[in-house]
Parts: C-alpha cells; structure tokens; sequence
C-alpha cells in the first residue's frame, strides 16, 4: 500500500522475502547453474534495486487524480549477477640447484722422477757364454720436474753386479721429457744359469729415485748364462760332402757361377743385402725357368738331445732383384723328405735367422737337405746360407 508516495514497510518486506525465494528456486531447478554466494552487502544493494525499480514502475501506471482500480501484474525483477573474482596464483619459477663439483686437484710432479722406455741393448734373457762381456743399455725419460745434470748417474742397486760399476754418472744434462741411453758395462758370471741385475738413478745430493709408481722401482738387466755351443757340424766346411743337383741335373762342387743350371760355392765373408759378413756361408743359384731350383742332400748325421740347427739366409748384394724361397728338409732314417721349414726372400734388405730344434729326431740317423727354389724364374738368384750348422 502507498502512503504519501512511500512504499509501506510491509510491502517493502514482501518484495524482499519473494527476492529470497526465487533465488531458492533458480537453485533448484535442474540443468540451471546455481547462483553464487552472495555476501549480505550485495542481498542489500539488490533488494534496495528491486525497491526503487517497483516504485518507479508503480508511478508510471498510476493516472493522475488516483490510484487505479487494479494494479497490473508486477514486472519480473532484474538483478545483476556479481560474479566474484577468484585469485589465481602467479606461477613462481624456481632456480636450478646447482651442485659444486669439487675441483680435480692437479698431483703435483716430483722433482726427480724416470720412466723406462726400452731396452736398446740386451733384451730380457739373452744368452751369454760364462765370462762373456757385454754392454747393457736402457733408454730412460726423465718425467720430473727437474733437469738431470751431468752429476746424476745410474747405480747398481740389488741382484746380481755382473762385475759392473757400483755407479756411472750419466754425464749429461736432460731436461723434463727428455730421454737419454744409460749403459753400463757388464760380464756375464762364470757359473751358467739365469741372473738379474736391478739398477736406479741417483741424484747430485745422493738421493736414489727410480721408475714406476712412486718412481721407486728399479729397471733391470736379465741374462742366461749358458755354456758355449759346440759345432756339432759345420755345413758351409762340409759343403761339398753333400750332393747337389737341379733341374739340369748333378752339379760339381764347388761350381762356377752359372746362372742357367744353377751351382753352389763355399765363400768366405760373402757381401750380402744386409753388409759384409765375417763368417763363412754356402753361397748358391737355383736353375733358370719354372720350377727351377736346388738342392743339396747331406750325409747320415746322427741327432742327439738338444741339437738346433742353425743359419742365416738371404740374398746377396749382387743381386737386386733375387726372389726365392729357402727351405730345410729332413729324411729320417731314410724315409721319405719332410719339410722342417721354408722361408721366402727377396732383396729387401731383410735377412732370416733359421734356428730348428732337432732333439725330436734324438739317436735317429738323418739326412739334411738344403734347398732354394725360384720363385717362378730366375734373373740372379745368387742367395747365401751364412754359417750353416748343428749346434750342440
């Protein structure tokens, strides 16, 4: 009811409590999204709207000199919906962890320290004869901090002296990373067997320092004293007792050099591809054309334990472009041939050593066979058998 142009409080309760209910109902109406929660402050404001809206509409329809005689049916309210701001957290970026790794400290290098390169002179376990002399040599690094002066030397330290120096300066100035030879000279002991001598390296202050881990250790010489080899036969002085043939047949021995049916000679200090030699040596051509060679057969030798037989081949320096292949052969108790071994040659500078163990054929009466075949053909063939023999 309007009293002086004011709403009455009943009617502004009324319009607030039908506020109320429609919002229950749009809550509960399927499918409609539920209206938010509104704060008491925001119910007022939207009911003092809906207030001014109805009085306003209420004037509009009222004709001047009074009230009609029906109101017409109120208008839907209007609200307007404050949808509250949620806050929406700023993504922060965190930082790596970095890890420190702890610097790799730098070991510190010794002020005399050595590393063993090789052995230049006398591998470990050459044989020498009792009493035989030798000079021993190591190539050594210096790999300290400090260059060696000339007052600095190799010294003996345990094992056997082998007659050598308690001491040798090197009498040399090597600086860090340098190398230098060390030698010493040395004679095998007088009783046979197998020795080892242990050698360092002392400073100008009488300080010893050697090689390995700590460069501590020593570097070392290695012998095995033997007694002297007996030429048990001598081929290159036998030379001759042999019977020699080639493809053109039996050949006179010695021969004349013929390049065609081939021929052996004994020579002494024959001129070879690696230099002039001391010894003597079985000096010799195959046959000319395919399949040419030739081959000498020794007589009746009897084998005991321990017997080598022993050489060196290749070819001579007059002929530069010799291509063969050496071969030593065996008849057993006059069976057939067997090869012990054969050895291609060409002049390259390169000779071969020929050691073969023939204690397998021990109390066995056999026959060496030397044999040098060509490779094919011959141009000049004219090879060489340095100090062909039977050691024992």
């Amino acid at each position: 009811m309007k009293e002086n142009g004011k709403m009455s409080k009943k009617t502004l309760v009324i319009v607030s409590t039908s506020l109320w209910i429609m919002l229950a109902l749009a809550a509960c109406i399927p499918g409609m999204q539920p209206a938010p929660t509104l704060s008491p402050d925001v119910i007022g404001t939207l009911s003092a709207q809906t207030v001014t809206a109805r009085l306003t509409e209420i004037a509009r329809q009222t004709p001047a000199g009074g009230p009609p005689t029906q109101e017409p049916a109120p208008a839907t309210p209007t609200a307007q919906v404050i949808v509250p701001t949620e806050s929406i957290p700023t993504a922060t970026t965190v930082p790596p962890t970095v890890t420190a790794v702890p610097a790799t400290p730098t070991p510190s290098i010794p002020c005399d320290a050595a590393r063993f390169i090789k052995d230049v002179t006398v591998t470990d376990g050459t044989a020498f004869t009792p009493g035989q002399t030798f000079t021993k040599t190591w190539r050594i690094k210096n790999d300290g901090a400090c260059t060696w002066s000339a007052d600095y030397a190799v010294v003996f330290v345990s094992g056997n002296s082998m007659s050598g120096p308690s001491s040798a300066k090197i009498n040399a100035s090597v600086k860090p990373g340098e190398m230098i030879d060390l030698s010493v000279n040395l004679t095998a002991p007088s009783k046979t067997g197998e020795y080892t001598g242990y050698w360092a390296l002392r400073n100008a202050s009488g300080a010893i320092f050697g090689i390995g881990s700590g460069y501590k250790d020593s570097f070392w010489v290695k012998i095995n004293v033997k007694a002297a080899d007996t030429i048990a036969y001598n081929f290159a002085d036998k030379g001759c007792d042999a019977g020699w043939k080639s493809t053109a047949g039996n050949l006179t021995c010695p021969g004349a050099e013929d390049m065609t049916n081939g021929f052996v000679s004994k020579v002494n200090g024959p001129n070879t591809e690696s230099g002039q030699e001391n010894e003597a040596a079985l000096v010799m051509a195959p046959s000319a054309g395919d399949g040419g060679y030739i081959e000498g057969r020794f007589p009746n030798f009897k084998v005991q334990s321990g017997d080598h037989f022993k050489a060196v081949v290749g070819c001579m320096a007059s002929s530069p472009k010799c291509d063969v292949m050496f071969q030593v052969n065996i008849s057993v108790e006059g069976a057939a041939v067997q090869s012990l071994g054969s050895w291609t040659q060409t002049s390259d500078g390169q000779i071969a050593k020929i050691d073969l163990d023939l204690s397998a054929y021990k109390d066995k009466n056999v026959q060496i066979i030397l044999k040098v075949s060509n490779n094919g053909k011959q141009e000049d063939d004219r090879v060489f058998w340095l100090l062909p023999r039977i050691l024992r």
